[in-house]
């Protein structure tokens, strides 16, 4: 085993726990050791796209972004990297700066003399350089406008929102609001300035802090020490704002609607200590420190004595009482309890029906929303409460007790995914197992995001099966980041290429529309060899929608699988060319492609 004496066999680890819970595991976990890194952003945070990026601990420290799978984006760490936001990523590394698709690819490229940048929101990015000048461009790289001498967006993470974002007038030293075109929409007047969060957004003027309107009226008055937006419980809703009147100790705070509807007057009872989620957030008591539970009117929940109360998420709190770690429900009940023998350590929270515990030595184990075990995290002794849960993927850290496990964090790969497909993926994926198509990296975690390497090796896999030949791969060194023998096949082919400076991005996801492009070839090298015409020789995109969006490079290619019903489009009208593929439906792809020429 890895953990040589250290380690505990993965079944007496499921002993330790299916003892204390109902249930046994039901099998052990794939986990993959990615030393030096630490996750720094969640999926959530880069939009549900199924990358991570982490950050290395060694000085000075560097930045990357990690798949489904725990492959690099980059092929190399580096200084800077960025969240995904609206399916684009600033990096920062030596030759290449601007910003990534999911692909790998360099879609926007900027000039080396960025000083600062800000994600893109509403289509709109803000760039400043070095020598001062800035302003904003568009997801093509095209300057929506610049900024005259003197604006300034500050802190750069501002983000245009409702249309508008915040910029300080160094004319007038103030901060109002531009719109895209540039224009001011409400006039530079305030001191600081946040952007809008659902049609509101925080302003201070003469040192206290309010809220404003699209409109620019003060919805709630600048008479605050301070104040922060919390999200509505339900989209489309007000957002809640939380007020402090004074700073010192107790602290005076109430809770509003951003309109201006005032819910609880600042009050000393207690202060809020988490954030709104699910229309609940945890609150603590000043005079005793013990946490309770307020609903989005500021009606305090009852609930058990709590020495630690998390926010709410999957609709359940995670609490503490001193002794036990228990969930509570929405409504402040009790709804599960843990023993205590996976009470020594913390747990994590719950997310999609799925939470992370441990037992006094750290091996930990999956449970779900009944306490029942559902698989066991490992051979090493693990932080529960360091798991992030993400799409099939749950990422923690081991416990840093000796030298072995000081420079490593654990990916671990959900068993239950293993072998699980869609179900209307489960007849198909049958037979293309029966016919070869399933290649040994595609043969599990079906509903996962397929890779440009993986993809690459179905095609090249898919030739031979059809034509009955071993394809001849394309010498080593075709490509500057990998060497992988199905990749060089298919580029031998004539399937893949690079991206122009030597890279081939083989762990970033591929979309659509590259899919399209690169099984059109593979089908028109199959039909060169076999003689049979399978794609019509012209075909266009018309009664799709969003056929604008189709790179001119991929239009023919998804034009003729359309018109030949290899490829479906995601609706009645739609393709979503630049949208990710699952290698689940990259194997249906293959398998209708073999069925055709096998006919």
């Amino acid at each position: 085993m890895k953990y040589g004496k250290r380690a505990i066999s993965l079944a007496l680890a499921a002993v330790l726990l299916a003892g204390s819970l109902a249930g046994t595991p039901a099998e052990a976990a794939d986990v993959l050791y990615l030393p030096y890194y630490t996750p720094t952003a969640t999926a959530s945070q880069n939009e549900g796209t199924g990358w991570v990026r982490v950050r290395t601990g060694e000085f000075p420290q560097k930045y990357n972004l990690i798949n489904q799978w725990g492959e690099p984006l980059l092929e190399a760490d580096c200084e800077d990297v960025g969240e995904f936001s609206e399916g684009l990523l600033f990096v920062r590394q030596e030759g290449r700066i601007g910003f990534l698709d999911q692909t790998g690819a360099l879609v926007i490229s900027l000039p080396e003399e960025v000083a600062a940048h800000g994600d893109f929101h509403e289509g709109a990015a803000y760039i400043r350089l070095e020598s001062g000048h800035s302003y904003f461009i568009d997801r093509t790289g095209a300057i929506l406008f610049e900024c005259p001498q003197g604006w300034q967006l500050y802190p750069p993470n501002h983000f245009f929102s409702n249309g508008l974002i915040p910029m300080r007038d160094t004319e007038s030293g103030f901060y109002g609001y531009l719109d895209q075109r540039g224009d001011w929409v409400i006039p530079p007047q305030f001191d600081l300035a946040g952007s809008f969060e659902y049609g509101y957004a925080w302003v201070q003027r003469g040192g206290h802090f309010g809220v404003i309107d699209q409109a620019g009226k003060r919805t709630i008055p600048c008479s605050y020490t301070f104040i922060r937006l919390h999200p509505p419980s339900a989209d489309g809703g007000i957002p809640l704002v939380e007020l402090q009147v004074e700073k010192g100790h107790p602290l005076r705070v109430g809770l509003a609607r951003a309109s201006g509807e005032l819910l609880v007057e600042p009050q000393e009872r207690w202060t809020i200590v988490g954030t709104f989620a699910e229309g609940r957030c945890p609150i603590a008591y000043q005079d005793s420190g013990r946490r309770g539970i307020i609903d989005d009117t500021g009606k305090e929940l009852s609930v058990p004595d709590a020495r630690f109360a998390e926010q709410c998420q999957d609709g359940l709190f995670l609490v503490w009482d001193g002794t036990e770690w228990s969930y509570l429900d929405r409504d402040g009940t009790t709804a599960l309890t843990l023993p205590p023998a996976v009470s020594a350590q913390r747990p994590s929270s719950f997310f999609q029906g799925m939470a992370v515990v441990s037992d006094q030595d750290g091996y930990a184990c999956a449970i779900d929303r009944s306490g029942s075990v559902l698989f066991s995290l490992g051979d090493a002794p693990l932080i529960a409460t360091s798991a992030q849960m993400m799409e099939g993927n749950i990422w923690v850290s081991p416990q840093v007790d000796s030298e072995e496990f000081g420079k490593e964090v654990c990916l671990v790969l959900d068993p239950r995914l293993k072998d699980h497909s869609s179900p209307w993926a489960e007849g198909e994926l049958a037979q293309a197992q029966e016919a070869g198509l399933v290649t040994e990296s595609n043969d599990g975690y079906f509903t996962f995001r397929i890779t440009r390497r993986r993809f690459a090796e179905l095609m090249a896999n898919l030739v031979e099966k059809v034509t009955g030949q071993t394809v001849a791969p394309a010498p080593e060194g075709a490509f500057t980041d990998t060497d992988d023998l199905w990749v060089r096949k298919a580029a031998a082919l004539g399937i893949v290429n690079g991206f122009g400076d030597g890279r081939f991005s083989p762990n970033g996801y591929i979309n659509r529309e590259q899919v399209a492009a690169a099984l059109c070839r593979a089908v028109r090298y199959i039909e060169g060899e076999t003689g049979e015409t399978i794609l019509p020789a012209s075909a266009d995109l018309t009664g799709y929608a969003d056929a604008d969006q189709v790179s001119p490079w991929a239009a023919d290619s998804m034009a003729a699988l359309t018109a030949a019903g290899l490829l479906q489009g995601t609706s009645g009208a739609t393709l979503s060319p630049k949208d990710t593929t699952t290698v689940e439906q990259a194997i249906l792809l293959a398998l209708r492609a073999w069925q055709v020429f096998a006919s």
